[in-house]
């Protein structure tokens, strides 16, 4: 896959490119009179990630998150707006399938298993946020 076929919207509806979107806002993007060195930091593991992906497409890695940032600002949004009604829709029939499954278990006399399945769940969250913040 060339630059030129790096889709600028992660849905895919759109066939504009980010450089074409780059082009249309700021004039060719191989000009680099205009660019200055910006300093983005990523662990070794997550740059690995994206040079491989950038690499299957035929960009370097500073390529590829370039075009990616200039997507995402070009979207201005859209796709969060898309995914909200879809989010809140899940979360919702998780709660009522969660709370279902929960009645379900203390009229069997679960109790117990219940306890231990929120104490694991609440482990498995400290965990998590450990891992985001550290």
């Amino acid at each position: 896959m060339t630059r030129a076929q790096v889709p600028a919207r992660l849905d895919g509806r759109k066939r504009e490119t980010a450089d074409d979107i780059w082009k249309r806002r700021n004039g060719d993007w191989r000009s680099r009179r205009e660019r200055r060195s910006r300093s983005v930091r990523f662990r070794d593991t997550e740059w690995k990630r994206i040079e491989a992906f950038a690499k299957a497409r035929g960009l370097t890695g500073s390529e590829f998150v370039r075009c990616a940032a200039l997507a995402a600002a070009a979207d201005r949004g859209e796709a969060t707006a898309r995914l909200a009604p879809l989010i809140e829709t899940t979360f919702r029939a998780t709660h009522i399938l969660a709370t279902k499954m929960r009645v379900d278990m203390l009229d069997a006399g679960r109790r117990a298993e219940i306890e231990e399945l929120v104490q694991a769940a609440r482990a498995l969250q400290d965990e998590l946020l450990q891992k985001r913040s550290g």
